[in-house]
């Protein structure tokens, strides 16, 4: 289980397919239900998951384990998606990101992508197509 030091989360694990049971993501996302319903989908789908309620305890987890995906909503408390989106590229991780949003436009998404995200999706999403974006980035295809 991975859990970071003094950080409100929950982490999650299945071995439901054994094909990506060692691939790691880490959800940021502030929202309790969507960030929930994101845990679900991807440990269903045989992700280890960890999940952190503000980019705070986002970059505690990234101290701590290293993810295969971030899966990483924009706006939240603490540090902001694009500090996180930041930190982890002066960090030097090649973690692929997923950026999440109810803030988005066209030319948001293309800053986005420019700034290192591997895809941008709008809220609401299809949780179906963001198991398979997460698939995709981690090489669990």
């Amino acid at each position: 289980m991975l859990e970071p030091k003094d950080a409100p989360a929950a982490a999650a694990t299945t071995s439901a397919d054994a094909a990506v049971a060692l691939k790691r993501v880490l959800i940021a996302e502030d929202d309790e239900e969507t960030n929930d319903c994101l845990v679900q989908a991807l440990v269903e789908n045989g992700f280890e998951v960890a999940s952190a309620r503000d980019g705070s305890a986002a970059l505690r987890y990234l101290d701590d384990a290293r993810f295969d995906a971030v899966v990483l909503d924009l706006v939240m408390p603490g540090a902001g998606g694009m500090s996180v989106m930041d930190e982890i590229q002066k960090r030097g991780l090649a973690t692929p990101v997923i950026v999440i949003s109810n803030y988005l436009g066209a030319l948001d998404r293309q800053r986005y992508v420019r700034f290192g995200a591997a895809r941008v999706f709008s809220k609401p999403f299809s949780f179906d197509e963001l198991v398979a974006a997460v698939r995709q980035v981690t090489g669990a295809a």
